[in-house]
């Protein structure tokens, strides 16, 4: 029980710093405030450490052993190699999805894209984001590929993250909608080539890719 208790603990307190992270309370480049965070919910520093190593793993914050944490403050470099990476997994998933995926299941994707575009009209740029990241991660859910979708939990978390504190990357809510109808039209028709050709120009430009590497994952 009491190592139950702990892993709970450890679990919302990693939820906590999650959220105070993606609201920008804890910037890029800033320490992990471990000692008022402990202070704040009467607890030792154990379970923080643990949330802080998911969340290194994660790869939002880094952490230098008997001295601090801060979150990462990533370079162009790694952002392009996470736009890269999205840019195939989705892909992949796109061919799955139209294997196995049902019409059903691509309504679940046009309910996260009219609730994104609800959010960006109305200026709630933190849930925007968050069904932004939900109408793609639900691609790989109907890929029913349980690795696939491991590795786009963790890859969308990063997604949320940077979005969160590079305005450059969020984009115009009507635009944003247009496409994501589109992609899912094209789903929902099996039309797998045009899905692919849709969504590698969605996320290449979101990534500011296409100058790169237009053409090159579809054709």
């Amino acid at each position: 029980m009491k190592q139950e208790n702990s892993v709970s603990l450890s679990e919302t307190v990693y939820q906590y710093l999650l959220d105070m992270i993606l609201s920008m309370e804890i910037k890029p480049g800033c320490r992990v405030p471990e000692a008022r965070i402990a202070a704040q919910f009467g607890i030792s520093r154990t379970p923080i450490r643990e949330a802080m190593k998911q969340l290194a793993n994660d790869g939002i914050i880094n952490m230098y052993p008997n001295r601090y944490a801060e979150v990462a403050n990533w370079d162009e470099s790694l952002i392009k190699e996470i736009g890269i990476t999205r840019v195939q997994l989705d892909n992949l998933a796109v061919k799955l999805a139209v294997f196995y995926g049902s019409n059903a299941e691509f309504g679940k994707m046009r309910e996260y894209s009219k609730a994104c575009l609800e959010a960006g009209l109305t200026e709630n740029i933190a849930e925007k984001i968050r069904k932004d990241c939900a109408f793609h991660l639900e691609l790989s859910i109907i890929s029913k590929n349980r690795q696939l979708i491991e590795f786009q939990k963790k890859l969308y978390l990063k997604i949320e993250f940077l979005q969160s504190w590079r305005s450059n990357f969020l984009e115009n809510p009507q635009e944003q909608y247009r496409q994501h109808e589109e992609i899912v039209d094209a789903l929902m028709e099996r039309d797998e080539k045009r899905a692919l050709k849709l969504l590698t120009q969605h996320n290449l430009h979101f990534h500011d890719l296409e100058k790169d590497y237009n053409g090159t994952f579809w054709s």
